[in-house]
């Protein structure tokens, strides 16, 4: 395993990662990941998450899985993919969609 000069820079790439869904104003829908949900919860309902949280405030919250952090990218682009089939392009973002300037 590669170690860093620095013990801070080394990361598990095991660590468990939570895929969340976060229903928004308009019913937009954000789909994210993160390794400490009530920090990243924390940092979407003050202002400071995803500009698509920043435009559109956050109403509730789901994880919807949790999945090995080398594995969390794969598992939030399915997710997002299917929230894209279930609410449409125009209400979701999350995965490889993020520009939130397109969502009206």
């Amino acid at each position: 395993m590669f170690r860093s000069k620095r013990r801070a820079d080394t990361r598990n790439i095991n660590r468990p990662t939570a895929i969340y869904e976060l229903r928004c104003q308009h019913n937009k829908v954000y789909v994210g990941k993160t390794t400490n949900v009530r920090r990243r919860m924390q940092q979407h309902a003050s202002g400071n998450g995803a500009k698509v949280t920043q435009k559109f405030k956050p109403v509730k919250y789901d994880v919807v899985d949790v999945v090995p952090g080398f594995l969390s990218s794969c598992a939030e682009q399915q997710h997002t993919k299917d929230c894209v089939s279930e609410h449409g392009y125009a209400n979701v973002r999350g995965g490889r969609w993020v520009n939130s300037q397109t969502l009206q």
